[in-house]
């Protein structure tokens, strides 16, 4: 954990886990106290700190979660978590779905960029996605694009901003350089990793990228009531009629809604399976219609009567 090659923060993070081990110790009675101090005054400060952790983390980060709600005006606003809040919170969102294993063990063994990032080239593929970064039959021109683009993204905060393409994007950026966190339900998680396999590794041609952010923005805007970025798009052509019909139609379903529509019905049943009370309510209409659709896709063809 300290070879630089290797991770990253390493012995920040060693630091950490072995502060809950030592807190653990003190409370149980296991850690020796230093001089001028009883074991039961040693274990009463091991429980003294867990007390002050569990505070923390189920009262003033919960309270701290709702502030951020209002701030922002977006519901899945939260405060970061810092040092060994952090990793409770990595553990919870494991536990909760919200979060998959190897995401949330990233707060502890971060990999190295550079070392990451040489290996994912010499593949060509992003091991997190599955993603290949160039298409080697595409031009040298568009090559050059796609890997540029990929090494903008490993750049730090330049890399975080470049990530965020759409307006709604770079909005969260700007607002996470100031404390506040943003996460997926389980169920919009679930929903996002099943769509993201229905999309191919092949890596996106950056005319296409342009129109599919382009798109994305529009989408968010018409959510909002306002149609100007759609009227722009629609005069310089860079949209056509059939595109504004879709883009219209899924603005009127929630973004969880626009996630699953296309999904079968088992694959919106695992959704629903995992949503939260208030979820499940955006969900069931087109569970139902899914459920339906079934229905009538299994039942057997009507036959013609014999003369």
């Amino acid at each position: 954990m300290t070879n630089p090659w290797a991770t990253i923060f390493g012995s920040y993070h060693y630091s950490l886990l072995k502060s809950f081990a030592e807190v653990a110790k003190s409370a149980l009675g296991a850690q020796e106290p230093p001089p001028g101090r009883t074991k039961a005054q040693e274990v009463a400060k091991g429980w003294d700190r867990l007390a002050l952790l569990g505070i923390v983390t189920m009262l003033l980060y919960p309270a701290l979660d709702e502030l951020a709600k209002k701030v922002t005006g977006d519901k899945q606003a939260r405060a970061r978590r810092s040092g060994p809040f952090g990793l409770v919170d990595a553990v919870s969102s494991v536990a909760k779905k919200e979060q998959s294993i190897s995401t949330a063990a990233q707060r502890v063994v971060t990999p190295a960029p550079q070392t990451k990032s040489a290996a994912e080239l010499l593949m060509n593929r992003e091991f997190y996605s599955g993603h290949e970064i160039y298409d080697p039959h595409a031009h040298f021109a568009t090559q050059a694009q796609q890997v540029g683009r990929y090494l903008l993204n490993q750049l730090g905060q330049l890399g975080q901003w470049e990530k965020a393409e759409t307006k709604e994007q770079k909005r969260r950026f700007w607002q996470g350089q100031a404390g506040a966190s943003f996460r997926k339900s389980a169920a919009e998680k679930l929903a996002t990793d099943i769509a993201s396999s229905k999309v191919g590794t092949e890596p996106e041609d950056p005319q296409d990228h342009e129109n599919r952010v382009l798109r994305r923005d529009i989408l968010d805007d018409l959510r909002k009531g306002n149609s100007k970025s759609l009227d722009d798009a629609l005069a310089k052509g860079e949209i056509t009629r059939k595109q504004v019909q879709s883009l219209e139609h899924r603005a009127r379903l929630t973004p969880l809604q626009d996630t699953v529509h296309g999904f079968t019905y088992k694959e919106i049943w695992r959704v629903y399976q995992v949503a939260s009370p208030g979820e499940k309510k955006e969900l069931e209409p087109l569970v139902n219609q899914k459920r339906m659709n079934l229905l009538r896709s299994s039942r057997p063809a009507p036959t013609t009567p014999n003369p």
